[in-house]
Order: C-alpha cells, then structure tokens, then sequence
C-alpha cells in the first residue's frame, strides 16, 4: 500500500530555532502533505469529510483536506502549504477553486521550506507577505491551530554515513548490547545532545530493559494502556481507540516498547514513516520507566530505528516553544522546523463573522 521512499539526500536550506536563515538541509515533504496520510484520514472520517489535491505550477499539487462547520458551513486545511515560485499564481487557483465549492476559509499553515525562500521569519511578516498580493481576501491570524506549528528535527546523515546498523531480525528485538555498540558507533551525532541526554542514554542500557519492535495485537494493547494511563496522569485528549488501531495497522506505522524484569509494558513510542523521515507521534511512561530512563532509551531505538531503515530525518513531533509543551525534546539540540500560521484566508466575511460568534457564545453558554 505505501511506496518504497527514495533515501538519498537532499540539499539546500531551512530554519533554525532562533528563526535566523542559515545554510541547512531542504527537508521533504511533510507526512501530512502526503497522499497516503490522507487518504488514512479520510477513511478515519465520517463520509462529509474530503481529502483531494489542486495541481500547481507544472509538478506539483497541493493536498487539501475539507471539514464541516457549523451552519452547514465547510473549511478547508491546508498543512505546511508550499505555494512554490508563482506564488501569487498558485495562491489565486487555490482561492477560486474553494469559492467554487462555497467553502467559507480556508485554514492553513505554512511549510517552512517555502518561508525560508521567502524571507519569512514571523507571522506579521506574513500577513503583510499575503495582504501585498492584493487578492480580495481577509487574512486573520488565527488563535485555532489543528496542529503543533514547531517540531524538533535531528539530522541521522552522520548515522547513515559512518555506523553499524540492524538486520531487520535483530531490530525486532533489540537487544541492549547491540545497542550499546551502536551508540558508541555514533558518538559524533550524541556529542550534539546535551549532558543529561548522554548520561542517561547511556545509563538506561544498564536497566535490564527487554525491547520489542514488533507489532500485533499484544504489543498494540501494551500500546494503549501505557498511552492511556499516561492520558490520565497528565490529562489530555487522545484520538479514539479505532484511530489509532487502524493508524497501527497501516503499514509505515512503527512501535517500540520497553518490558521490565516481569515482562510488563511500561514505556511506548508510536510513529510512522514518510520520506526520509521517521516521527514520532505518541507515547507514554510509567513511574518505573522514569525512574529508570526508559524515556532516552526509547529515542536511542527510535534513532537506531531510523539508522537502519535508511531514513535521513527523526522528526521529534509536536513541540511548542511558547508553552513549554514537549521542553524535555529540546536537550536533543535538533533543528526546530517553525511553520508560521496558522492563517484563515476568510472567503465569506459575513458568514465566517456569525459562526465564529456563535461558537464563542456556546463555549460562554456551557461554562
């Protein structure tokens, strides 16, 4: 179902975390700018959802996603949109074709490979960027976001060139004394993560950890209740158990967990594969595994994980530099990818100006 993804390197540039323009790695694609992420959603959706592209420039499409509103109303979410060289071209075809479907805004955010192109580095600039190409179209920041706007991004190029990876046997069960060897193969790229990294990476091959990667129903229960105990302690909204079974059963999905001495789960990573890159999207751990830093160990395999599957990029997953939300991924010291929005380019002012008072007055209403 899913494709074998090219893994040879791709050049050029890409923001920093301190949004300066340096030279850097063009990174690819973004999952959610992927056919077959989407094509996953919308079979995740009841049937008044839509996932479809518009064919920009000569090679390229953008991938929309198409939700319900209130009132009958209908949005559109646009991921990571790159709007390419002819921007204002692209930008005015995207717009034309939502009027025609009536769609009251379109939502998006933006890839950050474009932003660097463009010499964009923040989100007023944007709004001015997108306000000068003078399209009859409202532009609001929007407080709404459907996903985190900054992810953390390490860079296993150095792995790829210069270490010993897995068979794929022995990756289904780890075992820590090839994964010492590993990480002592690869000091290069953990002399880039901070002290603690190092220190407890290497501290939790001594914890007597049994690893699995593999996946069925066991290991996908043990899954779901570390990830949901996990919910419970720090209280978050989770996707639904069938999301994230048939997320489990797509084929580039990936799990690892770590067993104590009595063979109970008690640290999880969930992720999946796209072009050259390995992400990370949920996990959880117990009190145990904290006290005995199954957390480093976990992105030791997930980093040993994407060694051996070719993969150029660990994309860390959600971060949010404001919040404070995912802090503990910044000892890692990767590349924090910014993709600024997200932007409501607003197409029917009066409508989208009712229904958004109306959901405030409800939220006022239920408190």
């Amino acid at each position: 179902m899913y494709p074998k993804f090219n893994t040879t390197p791709l050049p050029l540039t890409l923001f920093h975390l301190s949004c300066s323009l340096q030279k850097m790695t063009k990174y690819p694609k973004y999952f959610l700018q992927t056919k077959e992420w989407g094509q996953f959603w919308l079979e995740a959706n009841p049937s008044d959802h839509r996932f479809f592209s518009i064919k920009i420039d000569q090679e390229s499409e953008v991938w929309i996603y198409e939700y319900p509103w209130q009132l009958g109303a209908k949005f559109w979410y646009i991921p990571r949109l790159d709007l390419g060289q002819n921007y204002q071209e692209n930008l005015l075809k995207i717009i034309d074709e939502a009027k025609k479907s009536n769609i009251i805004f379109i939502k998006t955010d933006f890839d950050d490979n474009w932003l660097v192109a463009q010499n964009l580095q923040n989100n007023p600039e944007l709004i001015n960027f997108l306000e000068n190409q003078k399209l009859e179209v409202k532009f609001n920041l929007s407080q709404k976001k459907l996903q985190f706007n900054q992810t953390p991004v390490l860079d296993l190029g150095d792995i790829l060139e210069n270490s010993e990876t897995f068979t794929q046997v022995e990756f289904e069960k780890p075992s820590t004394e090839k994964l010492s060897k590993f990480y002592q193969s690869t000091q290069t790229f953990w002399a880039n993560t901070n002290q603690n990294v190092r220190r407890y990476t290497k501290k939790s091959l001594t914890q007597g950890w049994q690893i699995s990667t593999v996946k069925n129903d066991q290991t996908f229960q043990a899954f779901l209740k570390i990830y949901n105990q996990t919910k419970d302690r720090q209280n978050f909204a989770i996707q639904t158990t069938k999301y994230l079974k048939d997320l489990f059963n797509q084929q580039n999905s990936r799990l690892i967990i770590l067993y104590n001495s009595q063979n109970q789960p008690q640290s999880v990573w969930f992720g999946l594969t796209s072009e050259q890159t390995l992400t990370y999207l949920y996990g959880g751990n117990t009190e145990e595994s904290f006290k005995n830093h199954g957390q480093y160990l976990l992105h030791l395999v997930a980093v040993a994980m994407g060694a051996t599957e070719k993969l150029r990029f660990y994309d860390l997953g959600g971060y949010d530099s404001h919040s404070g939300y995912g802090k503990f991924k910044e000892n890692y010291r990767g590349t924090i990818r910014n993709f600024l929005g997200p932007v409501d380019f607003v197409l029917n002012s009066p409508k989208y100006s009712l229904i958004n008072l109306l959901i405030k007055f409800i939220k006022i209403f239920r408190r």
